[in-house]
């Protein structure tokens, strides 16, 4: 990921996890689907993809909840 747009997207996840109260892992390259980077929250083990567009998909919940 190099431009501004990705760098802003991962800037984004990773605010929005933290404020949720979700402990992100590093995000890794996710070659299965296409691309991107996806990370879990170790905590909840839901996760975060981030396109290298730029495009933002997350599954995690509002709060942290820990594993349910």
């Amino acid at each position: 990921m190099t431009n501004n747009q990705d760098r802003a997207a991962i800037l984004e996840a990773q605010v929005n996890a933290a404020l949720a109260g979700n402990a992100l892992g590093s995000l890794k390259p996710v070659v299965s689907t296409g691309g991107g980077y996806e990370a879990a929250c170790r905590r909840c083990g839901k996760t975060v993809w981030v396109g290298e567009n730029g495009l933002l998909y997350s599954l995690l919940a509002e709060r942290c909840h820990g594993r349910e």
